[in-house]
């Protein structure tokens, strides 16, 4: 069998982990992970912005805020960071996953 100087690599190449880092910064949503302090902070407060206004309205529904407003205000709380969160795992495990290969 005569020696070629090509190497092939059997993996893919969109499953490379050159190729999926490339892939994650070109990203609309794991691009924020590249981002300056500032901005990635205004993109992540937009989303804790969204998920207040939905926990809002759900805590509302349990307690209204005219009769129990310190109770409205820690669900509101409590729930506004669930998508938050889960928005930051979800960079996280994307990010670490190519980093780890």
């Amino acid at each position: 069998m005569p020696e070629s100087s090509v190497f092939v690599c059997p993996v893919p190449s969109e499953q490379q982990p050159v190729n999926e880092y490339q892939q994650l910064q070109d990203s609309w949503f794991y691009g924020w992970a590249t981002l300056g302090w500032g901005e990635y902070c205004r993109k992540l407060g937009w989303v804790g912005l969204a998920s207040g206004g939905l926990a809002a309205t759900v805590a509302a529904s349990s307690f209204p805020p005219s009769r129990d407003l310190g109770h409205f205000l820690l669900s509101t709380l409590m729930g506004s960071t669930l998508l938050p969160v889960l928005t930051l795992l979800r960079l996280y495990s994307a990010w670490w996953y190519v980093g780890d290969r």
